[in-house]
């Protein structure tokens, strides 16, 4: 029907499928007939090699949303900018702050966005709510809803002073006829809170399928736990673990829903009707 919405898994850090390549990043397509967004871009050009395999045309693209300023979400963005000179990005402000991430021997590394596209004037920042197409919306900026467990080791300087919230990690919500579809970039506010945003903004109390990245690598139990609580209480019924979902995050929670998880490998494609 006219209201199929495709998903494609342009980069993710596994693949299954001969020819198409991954690296630690994420990018995902979506294609419906209300518009194609792309959400993110990996960390290098990989996508657009990878899109070309699976015959898909970034020149195409409508839409370019990213989820926060780190370099394994923005750094395809230079590239897709070239290709494509006329979609829109859609971002929060701070994505362009200086970003380190503290190694536990106090060594820092720099894991901010490419430094070229800074002054691009194809930008649309807002810590806002925006509406992309009927149907498809960012969360915007997702309010904490507690002590933030999520964030350790990640700084604006490389003294590590100051502790980097990540205010910039949105989520985006795509309405289907089978329910909420919210793809994630890296979950840094936690499951819960970005499913309370999603509520706020949209005003159901349930959410059909979530896909992306879940932090839970290295996460506390306590973390693991309240993901658990928040897919229950939004009665989520296809759970899809990628990229920084890590090992011990991915156990857990297939434990838990052995039936509603399934992995977002490179190349995955998924129409939803």
């Amino acid at each position: 029907s006219n209201s199929t919405i495709c998903i494609s898994i342009l980069v993710e850090n596994t693949v299954k499928l001969p020819g198409l390549k991954a690296e630690h990043g994420w990018s995902v397509l979506i294609e419906s007939n209300k518009g194609r967004i792309l959400f993110d871009t990996g960390q290098s050009p990989l996508l657009l090699a990878n899109a070309k395999l699976l015959g898909l045309d970034l020149s195409a693209v409508d839409k370019i949303v990213i989820s926060h300023g780190h370099y394994d979400h923005t750094g395809g963005l230079a590239e897709i900018l070239q290709l494509n000179p006329v979609a829109q990005v859609y971002a929060h402000p701070d994505i362009f702050k200086p970003r380190f991430y503290r190694r536990p021997d106090a060594t820092a590394r720099e894991i901010g966005m490419p430094k070229e596209i800074i002054n691009s004037k194809r930008f649309t920042l807002s810590r806002e709510s925006v509406a992309l197409f009927p149907g498809c919306l960012t969360t915007g900026e997702i309010p904490k809803s507690q002590p933030d467990l999520t964030v350790k080791h990640f700084f604006e300087d490389r003294a590590g002073t100051h502790p980097d919230l990540i205010k910039d990690d949105q989520a985006l919500i795509l309405e289907s006829r089978k329910g909420l579809i919210v793809i994630l970039g890296c979950c840094h506010s936690g499951l819960k809170a970005t499913f309370d945003r999603v509520k706020a903004l949209t005003g159901q109390t349930s959410i059909y399928m979530v896909i992306g990245g879940m932090h839970l690598n290295g996460a506390s139990a306590e973390l693991v736990k309240q993901t658990i609580r928040a897919l229950r209480e939004y009665s989520v019924q296809r759970i899809g673990l990628g990229h920084c979902t890590g090992a011990m995050g991915t156990f857990a929670l297939h434990t838990e829903f052995p039936d509603r998880c399934f992995p977002c490998p490179t190349g995955l494609r998924m129409s939803i009707d």
